[in-house]
């Protein structure tokens, strides 16, 4: 997660550095400013205009996408990554942080060819096996799992889960 958190701020912030006060951006920015100086008189008004500089601006940073993404392969490489392949891998990482069943396998299935693409054979072999075996899993073990049984909370809060195998390396070291 913090991966793909990095990779965002990094193309955020060559949009930011290349988008100054002209557009959309730089409207948003000034509203934000104005109200983190007058934090206590910040009312819904301040942000009447918000609505409709949205649209554009993200209009604006997709353009940036495409422009960054014509400079090589690599940077088209990256921006696909950061916006479809990382998305499945963050998913996962929630689906497991929340004891969500169905998503992890969603995410399971969007990940698979990942691991033949990166060459990653063991997975490779691994997840394609996992998800043929829970088509064999009899209902009430799938019932178990779709109510978190794949996960635990130490602490017991919500989106603290951990993989069983991670909980039981936690309580060991």
């Amino acid at each position: 997660l913090q991966s793909w958190t990095a990779f965002q701020l990094q193309q955020l912030e060559s949009y930011i550095g290349s988008h100054q006060a002209a557009s959309a951006l730089g409207v948003v920015e000034n509203v934000v400013c104005q109200c983190h100086e007058k934090m206590e008189s910040v009312t819904l008004s301040h942000f009447d205009g918000l609505p409709t500089l949205l649209p554009q601006l993200y209009q604006e940073f997709s353009e940036h996408r495409k422009t960054w993404n014509d400079l090589n392969e690599t940077c088209r490489f990256w921006d696909h990554f950061i916006h479809t392949e990382m998305i499945a891998y963050v998913g996962l990482w929630l689906s497991i942080r929340g004891g969500d069943w169905q998503q992890r396998v969603a995410c399971l299935k969007e990940i698979a060819p990942l691991f033949h693409a990166f060459d990653r054979t063991t997975y490779q072999a691994l997840v394609p096996q996992h998800l043929s075996d829970l088509l064999k899993y009899q209902s009430d073990v799938l019932t178990s799992l779709r109510h978190g049984g794949f996960v635990a909370s130490i602490s017991g809060k919500q989106m603290m889960s951990v993989a069983l195998d991670e909980a039981h390396e936690m309580q060991i070291n």
